[in-house]
This record gives structure tokens, C-alpha cells and sequence, in this order.
């Protein structure tokens, strides 16, 4: 058996007509930069979030660090972010000449909203949520701060392409977002492209300047700007694929049932939250789970060649040599204490077998199925699920009904037994149909 973490060859053969008729289309007209097909990308994308505006640009770190240099953030000014992320999200603040200043995650591996206030000082400019795994922070309770303290808010969606809290995408909570569209991403290009969506016309404006050298005509400039534009060729592709963007998303929810239900009896392994309903639509770029015998776990899963990936490693972001551990200790203390996040937590593919969208899963045994969520709730207290309303318990009652009480899952279970059950859950997603997209790393920008 092989399970691939990412297979970017197989997705592109399932839409290569369609890619290579939209190509074929660009380069026969002569429509490279800037031309109609990336004006087309941007309206559908703008649409598809819910903003007024989408500006395509060359990847997602640049989109970041145009929004932080067109609202004037700069030197003396801090923006509070989190640690847990890819680097370039720290990296923009600081290549704008401004500080990073970082809060503590959640359970959910996403920003602890209920830490930021006590990180505001009198040089605090903005905040930048990042919506991890597909998973968007708390919004709502994040905006509130952010209008008592006069911040702006500038979203990190670079893994959050069709997440929602509250019915409201990623990107279109703050002033402005920015998306990645590395090819690993759900809507990924041929190589590196991002964007930017906002509401303001005015910053819209700016940022299209800004990412084509500061032109506002063919010979006319507003000031210093940057080559940060998206390739149209690239564009016409993500116009193509925006469309199968929902229909991708429903794949990567039904198969991370699937790995929630068979994994439920795992009491050693923390699963994300469920797709069960709740405020949170969750797209799961990255279906990732949390065991305390990490690199065990990781070894045997490869010894049996499944693919999974370490993220973002064993040393945190705030730890690397490149002065985000602050000196003070309160600073320090933010993100001291789910810094470990890095040693424990491993992403597994939601495999990326296709599944129609009436397509039943396949099952496990009667025997050698685990409880369901709501019981594996109440007998296990250690694993931490968040309650959405919405659990599964009482509908699944019957299949347990005078069957002996399973062993005791607060003992963790030995890292082969892990593995099977993860390689189990993995076959299921698999099914036998045409490969899709999987979950993926989703670290570059």
C-alpha cells in the first residue's frame, strides 16, 4: 500500500483538457500580463468571498506585505499575530520595518482571541489573524477588540480559501485578506500566485498600483512600487479551477469524517474539530492530529508507506534565529506554553481518493468500529473536542447497543496500533475511485 501526501500529477490529469484548452486559449491570443483572463479571475474570486474587490498578485507573501505597506504600517509599529504559521507571516511585518508581536493558539491550533488585548500597547497598529488548516479564528470576538482599540485587521488567509465562521469567508472579516495560491494549496496554481480581497475601494486602488511599480497609466506613476503582479497565464487556470473550488471542499470534509469516525476510539491521537456543524465551516487544507509519540507514529506510518508531514517542525517559529523570541517575559510567556504544538502535532493526508457526491463509504467491521464522538467524549476527558451542538452520539446508539465496553482509552495505545488505524482510516478515504485532491501542506506562501 502507498498514500501519498500530495499528488500533483494526478489532479492535473483529471482536468488536463480543460487546462490545456484554457492555456492553448492565453498564449494564442497573446494575452501574458495583466490581460482580460486575470481581470475575470479577480471579479469570480472577489465574488466567491464576498468582497468587492480580489487583486491578483504573485504569491501570498507579497500580498501581505503590499496590504502592510499601503495602510502605512512601518517602523515604531507593532502588528500581534501567532507563531503558529508559516514564517512569511511574521516575515512581512518585519520586512515593512515593523514588529511582530506574538499571542498564544488555541486548541484549535488557531489564535487565542482572548490573549490579544493584553498585547496591545500605544504602538499596536493591527492584528493578523492566520486561519490555520482551513480553520478560521474567532471573528466576531476578534473585531470587537479590534474596533474598542482603533486596529485594523488584515486576515492571513492563505490556507482559508471557502472557510467560514458565522457564514462569513475568510477575508472578508477585516479590512483586507490574503490568499496563497501555492500549487499545493485547494486552488493552487502551476507554480507561485496569491491575492488580495477587500471591500475599500481606496486600498484596492493602492494595492494595484503598488504590485505594477506604483502605475497608474501606461507612462504615469504615483510613487515607488513593486513587480508583484500575478501571471496571467496562471490567472486563467485559477478562474478555471475556482469553479470546482465547492465541490472540492465537500471531498475534503467527507473524507475527514471519515477519519474523525474511525479514528474516535484512537484515545492517544487529538483529532481537529469535527465537520459537524457549529459556527465554524472548516475546508481542512490540512486534516492535522496531535500524538505524543510523534515521531514513533511518523516512522511506522512511513515504514508502511503512508506520507505524512511534521509541520511547522521541531523548533517554533519564535525560536528560530531571527529575534522573535523577545527579551521581556511576558512576551515570552504568550506563546510559551503551546509551543510544543511543533513536537506533538503531524499532518495525515485525508486521502485523496475522489468520492461522488452520493458516494457511501465504505465501513469497517461492526467489531472494529469505535464509539462515536459524543461517547468517546464523556468517557475520555483528556481528548479535547470542542462541543458545536451538533455530535452524533444518540443517531448511532443502536450500533452499540449490548456490545462489550470498549478497553480503556485514557491507556495510550502502542504506536504500531496508531498507525493502523490511521493506515484504516486512510484506505477508507481511499475508496476505489479516481484520485482528487488531497488535504495538503499548504506551507508556502
Amino acid at each position: 500500500m502507498s498514500v501519498r501526501f500530495w499528488e500533483p500529477g494526478k489532479e492535473y490529469l483529471r482536468i488536463e483538457d480543460e487546462v490545456i484548452a484554457a492555456m492553448r486559449e492565453v498564449l494564442s491570443k497573446g494575452d501574458l500580463v495583466m490581460r482580460q483572463q486575470m481581470l475575470d479571475f479577480e471579479h469570480n474570486l472577489a465574488a466567491f468571498v464576498g468582497t468587492t474587490d480580489a487583486i491578483g498578485v504573485s504569491n501570498c507573501t507579497d500580498g501581505l506585505r503590499l496590504l502592510l505597506e499601503a495602510v502605512g504600517i512601518g517602523p515604531g509599529d507593532e502588528v500581534i499575530t501567532v507563531s503558529h504559521t508559516f514564517m512569511a507571516t511574521m516575515a512581512v511585518i518585519h520586512h515593512v520595518g515593523a514588529t511582530p508581536v506574538l499571542v498564544d493558539v488555541g486548541d484549535d491550533h488557531n489564535m487565542n482571541v482572548d490573549l490579544v488585548e493584553a498585547a496591545i500597547t500605544p504602538r499596536t497598529k493591527a492584528v493578523m489573524p492566520v486561519h490555520l488548516n482551513g480553520r478560521l479564528v474567532q471573528m466576531d470576538r476578534l473585531m470587537e477588540i479590534a474596533k474598542k482599540h482603533d486596529l485594523l485587521v488584515i486576515e492571513d488567509t492563505a490556507q482559508a480559501l471557502g472557510g467560514a465562521y458565522l457564514g462569513v469567508r475568510g477575508g472578508a472579516w477585516g479590512l483586507a485578506g490574503a490568499f496563497s495560491f501555492y500549487p499545493a494549496k485547494l486552488l493552487g496554481a502551476y507554480g507561485d500566485a496569491g491575492a488580495v480581497v477587500t471591500s475599500d475601494a481606496s486600498l484596492a486602488a493602492k494595492l494595484r498600483e503598488l504590485r505594477d511599480h506604483g502605475r497608474v497609466s501606461k507612462t504615469g506613476f504615483s510613487g515607488w512600487g513593486w513587480n508583484c503582479r500575478l501571471d496571467n497565464l496562471q490567472a486563467a487556470v485559477l478562474d478555471l479551477k475556482l469553479k470546482k473550488v465547492p465541490e472540492w471542499i465537500g471531498q475534503r470534509r467527507r473524507l475527514a469524517t471519515i477519519y474523525d469516525e474511525e479514528l474516535a476510539d484512537v484515545g492517544a491521537i487529538k483529532r481537529p474539530p469535527a465537520p459537524d456543524g457549529g459556527a465554524n465551516f472548516d475546508i481542512y487544507q490540512n486534516y492535522v492530529i496531535e500524538a505524543e509519540r510523534r515521531d514513533e507514529l511518523a516512522a511506522h506510518l512511513a515504514a508502511k508507506g503512508i506520507e505524512t508531514l511534521v509541520s511547522p517542525g521541531p523548533v517554533p517559529n519564535h525560536k528560530q534565529p531571527v529575534g522573535l523570541d523577545h527579551p521581556t517575559p511576558d512576551r515570552q510567556a504568550r506563546v510559551r506554553h503551546r509551543s510544543c504544538i511543533g513536537r506533538v502535532g503531524i499532518r495525515v493526508a485525508a486521502h485523496p481518493r475522489h468520492l461522488g457526491p452520493d458516494q457511501a463509504r465504505p465501513r469497517r467491521p461492526r467489531h472494529l468500529r469505535g464509539p462515536a464522538r459524543g461517547h468517546e467524549r464523556t468517557r475520555v476527558s483528556h481528548v479535547q473536542v470542542p462541543d458545536h451542538g451538533h455530535e452524533r452520539g444518540p443517531n448511532r446508539r443502536s450500533e452499540h447497543a449490548g456490545r462489550r465496553s470498549p478497553p480503556d482509552q485514557n491507556r495510550p495505545l502502542p504506536a504500531a496500533v496508531q498507525a493502523r488505524r490511521i493506515a484504516a482510516a486512510g484506505q477508507r478515504a481511499q475508496g476505489r475511485h479516481e484520485l482528487c485532491r488531497p488535504a495538503t501542506t499548504g506551507a508556502r506562501r
